[in-house]
């Protein structure tokens, strides 16, 4: 580890690494000394395992996806809404390093504490969260991971956008993307489908996915499936949504020509508040093409009303 941190304890393990609390140790722009950070520690395959001689990791065993992020958080970082990264380096076993702003919490652990939030808290943490979204699109990003745990709030309580261990730059006409990203609970008609050609839309599902969960609480979210399967989400999502009708032009290859009959679904649940319930309805459409981008969410009445302070549910 680097002289520059003292490490204090680990946060967390997942796919691509460890996350750590520190302390800095020198200045740094923005990062006086003895801030608090987190330190996301990447390891790399050694270069002689098969899974380095795939053409996704570079020669020192560094994933093109790790690179992508790197570029993709710097680009971000001086926006208020994301996650910032302050310092990147390697150490001597050829980790890479990423020493990130120090977040308290995230909204999935306060949908756990809560159950359901009010309509005035899911307006403050939706707005945001939208903002945020917003300006990734307009730089041409795809998160491709937005859920309850990358929604983040830092120890003075502002929300932050962050993980962007699998987003992307939006790619050329016609060229493919991987459907495997977005944790399933979030993810779109169109990736379950496999389809690989697919816009900054399929954020705006994830994310009305998100408060959706919020509104319902996680026992009784409506896209809840109990275990895991593209199949069966997709069922799910038609139990409440409906199956598509044929008409639909913005369906997935794999499901044009096939015999769909067009089902009438349960419904989104009503939240008594009708500005809410067409903000839900208009990102979570089957069709693509009607689904909301963000812009348009963002002009909605929904976000004039009433907000919440976040302090009291943290």
């Amino acid at each position: 580890m680097s002289s520059r941190y003292t490490l204090s304890k680990k946060l967390g393990t997942g796919t691509y690494g460890t996350v750590y609390k520190a302390t800095s140790l020198h200045p740094l722009p923005n990062l006086p000394v003895g801030s608090t950070v987190a330190i996301k520690q990447i390891k790399p395959y050694p270069v002689n395992t098969p899974e380095a001689q795939q053409p996704q990791y570079l020669t020192s065993g560094v994933s093109v996806s790790t690179i992508r992020e790197l570029k993709i958080m710097r680009e971000l970082s001086l926006h208020p809404s994301h996650l910032q990264l302050y310092d990147c380096y390697s150490t001597t076993d050829g980790a890479l390093n990423l020493v990130l702003e120090f977040c308290k919490t995230d909204l999935d652990k306060i949908i756990l504490k809560n159950t359901r939030l009010p309509l005035p808290l899911i307006r403050h943490i939706g707005h945001q969260t939208f903002i945020a979204l917003h300006h990734l699109h307009s730089h041409s990003i795809l998160h491709r991971d937005i859920k309850p745990d990358n929604i983040l709030l830092t120890p003075t309580l502002q929300l932050k956008l962050g993980d962007f261990g699998l987003s992307r730059y939006t790619s050329p006409p016609g060229q493919l993307m991987s459907w495997e990203a977005v944790t399933q609970w979030y993810k779109p008609p169109e990736m379950l489908l496999r389809e690989g050609l697919y816009t900054s839309k399929i954020d705006v599902w994830s994310l009305a996915c998100v408060l959706a969960e919020c509104f319902t609480g996680k026992e009784t979210y409506i896209f809840k499936t109990p275990f895991e399967g593209d199949l069966l989400q997709l069922k799910t999502i038609f139990t409440v949504l409906g199956v598509p009708k044929e008409e639909m032009k913005s369906l997935p290859a794999a499901m044009r020509g096939l015999n769909w009959k067009g089902k009438e679904g349960s419904g989104l649940p009503k939240s008594g508040n009708g500005e809410f319930d067409e903000v839900l309805e208009g990102c979570l459409k089957l069709d693509v093409k009607e689904r909301m981008t963000c812009e348009e969410v963002l002009g909605m009445k929904f976000w004039e009303g009433e907000k919440a302070d976040i302090s009291g549910y943290v």
